[in-house]
């Protein structure tokens, strides 16, 4: 018991600092900043401070995010955008390339369309 909650801290901690350093590229690229010793400071409380204070008055959003993500992000970056990518791709560019995922029009609606179906189950069945 107390190795999983040392799991689980720790999967948290480095989860926190990857995506700390990747949204503090993300702004200094954005903002057009060096990486000065005065502006990772600024650029880390940016990053870091808004969610301690989510984190402070919300202690339970963790476990929000994670049901969220789980369900909507995921069935709309895997399900979804895909679908969208390859006929884009396919169809309406005309893109050629050597490897094709077989089925063609009629996969690809199916596939979209068990995307919506798990999204609006999610939506309406298990956020209730």
């Amino acid at each position: 018991r107390i190795f999983a909650g040392f799991f689980g801290y720790f999967a948290i901690l480095t989860s926190l600092l990857a995506q700390g350093l990747g949204l503090m590229h993300f702004w200094a690229d954005g903002l057009h900043l060096d990486l000065t010793k005065k502006n990772r400071l600024f650029l880390v409380t940016i990053v870091l401070i808004p969610p301690i204070l989510l984190a402070f008055f919300y202690p339970s959003i963790f476990y929000s995010a994670l049901s969220f993500a789980g369900g909507f992000c995921a069935i709309i970056l895997f399900g979804i955008i895909p679908v969208i990518m390859i006929w884009n791709g396919r169809y309406k560019k005309k893109i050629t390339t050597s490897f094709y995922f077989p089925g063609g029009k009629p996969v690809l609606v199916i596939i979209f369309l068990i995307s919506l179906a798990v999204l609006f189950f999610e939506t309406f069945l298990t956020h209730v």
